[in-house]
Protein backbone atom coordinates (compact mmCIF):
# COMPACT_ATOMS: atom_id res chain seq x y z
CA UNK A 1 0.00 0.00 0.00
CA UNK A 2 0.91 3.22 -0.83
CA UNK A 3 -0.39 4.96 1.64
CA UNK A 4 -0.02 9.03 2.12
CA UNK A 5 -2.22 11.87 3.92
CA UNK A 6 -2.80 15.53 3.19
CA UNK A 7 -4.79 18.81 4.45
CA UNK A 8 -7.97 18.10 2.79
CA UNK A 9 -8.46 21.76 1.74
CA UNK A 10 -5.58 20.72 0.27
CA UNK A 11 -6.65 17.85 -1.79
CA UNK A 12 -9.78 20.04 -2.70
CA UNK A 13 -8.91 23.66 -2.86
CA UNK A 14 -12.51 24.52 -3.97
CA UNK A 15 -14.44 23.73 -0.97
CA UNK A 16 -14.18 24.75 2.40
CA UNK A 17 -12.62 22.79 4.79
CA UNK A 18 -11.61 22.45 9.04
CA UNK A 19 -8.21 23.20 8.93
CA UNK A 20 -8.31 19.94 11.17
CA UNK A 21 -9.28 17.89 8.51
CA UNK A 22 -6.70 15.56 7.12
CA UNK A 23 -7.13 13.39 4.43
CA UNK A 24 -5.84 9.58 3.72
CA UNK A 25 -5.01 8.26 -0.15
CA UNK A 26 -3.69 4.88 -1.32
CA UNK A 27 -1.75 5.47 -4.50
CA UNK A 28 -2.52 1.44 -5.25
CA UNK A 29 -6.27 1.36 -4.03
CA UNK A 30 -7.06 -2.01 -5.62
CA UNK A 31 -10.02 -1.43 -8.38
CA UNK A 32 -9.46 2.26 -8.98
CA UNK A 33 -10.43 3.87 -11.87
CA UNK A 34 -7.52 6.84 -12.13
CA UNK A 35 -5.01 8.97 -9.80
CA UNK A 36 -7.13 11.62 -9.41
CA UNK A 37 -8.03 12.15 -5.90
CA UNK A 38 -11.80 10.54 -5.47
CA UNK A 39 -10.08 7.55 -7.30
CA UNK A 40 -7.68 7.29 -4.48
CA UNK A 41 -9.54 8.57 -1.18
CA UNK A 42 -10.04 6.21 1.27
CA UNK A 43 -11.19 8.35 4.40
CA UNK A 44 -10.08 10.52 7.01
CA UNK A 45 -9.97 12.57 10.17
CA UNK A 46 -10.88 15.80 11.63
CA UNK A 47 -10.97 17.66 14.65
CA UNK A 48 -14.03 17.94 16.36
CA UNK A 49 -14.55 21.96 16.61
CA UNK A 50 -18.19 22.25 18.91
CA UNK A 51 -19.90 20.53 21.19
CA UNK A 52 -19.89 17.63 23.88
CA UNK A 53 -17.26 15.94 21.17
CA UNK A 54 -15.06 19.31 21.17
CA UNK A 55 -11.55 18.40 21.26
CA UNK A 56 -11.91 14.92 19.96
CA UNK A 57 -11.02 13.43 16.60
CA UNK A 58 -13.18 11.77 14.17
CA UNK A 59 -12.28 9.24 11.77
CA UNK A 60 -13.67 7.18 9.03
CA UNK A 61 -12.93 5.37 5.90
CA UNK A 62 -15.70 5.80 3.27
CA UNK A 63 -13.66 3.57 0.47
CA UNK A 64 -15.88 0.93 -1.24
CA UNK A 65 -15.59 -2.16 -3.32
CA UNK A 66 -17.81 -4.01 -5.30
CA UNK A 67 -19.31 -7.23 -2.98
CA UNK A 68 -21.05 -7.72 0.38
CA UNK A 69 -21.03 -4.64 2.66
CA UNK A 70 -18.38 -4.50 5.16
CA UNK A 71 -19.68 -5.37 8.54
CA UNK A 72 -17.27 -3.86 11.11
CA UNK A 73 -17.02 -0.50 12.13
CA UNK A 74 -16.00 2.32 9.57
CA UNK A 75 -15.76 5.22 11.46
CA UNK A 76 -15.74 6.53 15.13
CA UNK A 77 -13.51 9.48 17.20
CA UNK A 78 -10.49 8.84 19.06
CA UNK A 79 -8.76 11.40 21.44
CA UNK A 80 -5.51 12.21 19.25
CA UNK A 81 -4.79 12.82 15.57
CA UNK A 82 -2.54 10.14 15.74
CA UNK A 83 -4.70 7.61 16.99
CA UNK A 84 -7.91 8.39 14.39
CA UNK A 85 -5.53 8.30 11.75
CA UNK A 86 -4.11 4.83 12.75
CA UNK A 87 -7.56 3.78 13.42
CA UNK A 88 -8.18 5.05 9.40
CA UNK A 89 -5.32 3.10 8.15
CA UNK A 90 -6.12 -0.28 10.19
CA UNK A 91 -9.72 -0.27 9.35
CA UNK A 92 -8.97 0.67 5.57
CA UNK A 93 -6.06 -2.45 5.51
CA UNK A 94 -8.48 -4.99 7.52
CA UNK A 95 -11.12 -3.74 4.75
CA UNK A 96 -9.04 -4.81 1.86
CA UNK A 97 -8.18 -8.18 3.67
CA UNK A 98 -11.82 -8.73 3.99
CA UNK A 99 -12.61 -8.36 0.34
CA UNK A 100 -9.51 -10.15 -0.62
CA UNK A 101 -11.27 -12.88 1.31
CA UNK A 102 -14.19 -12.45 0.32
CA UNK A 103 -14.13 -11.95 -3.54
CA UNK A 104 -17.60 -10.75 -5.12
CA UNK A 105 -18.56 -13.31 -7.84
CA UNK A 106 -19.15 -10.70 -10.29
CA UNK A 107 -16.49 -8.94 -12.51
CA UNK A 108 -13.79 -6.91 -9.84
CA UNK A 109 -10.33 -6.09 -9.85
CA UNK A 110 -7.96 -8.02 -8.36
CA UNK A 111 -7.26 -6.95 -4.74
CA UNK A 112 -4.35 -8.39 -3.94
CA UNK A 113 -2.18 -9.37 -1.13
CA UNK A 114 -2.62 -6.69 2.05
CA UNK A 115 -1.53 -7.55 5.29
CA UNK A 116 -2.42 -5.98 8.39
CA UNK A 117 1.40 -3.90 9.23
CA UNK A 118 0.69 0.04 9.44
CA UNK A 119 3.24 1.40 6.82
CA UNK A 120 1.65 5.01 6.94
CA UNK A 121 1.88 7.45 9.82
CA UNK A 122 -0.62 10.51 9.96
Amino acid sequence: MAIFWMRTSEAWPDASWLETSFTCFDEDKPGREGDGPWDTYIGGVHQEPDGPQAGMWSWSVTATFPGPRYPYATSGREPTRKEAGRRVMETYQKMCAFYAANPWRGRQPELGDYSLAIDGEI
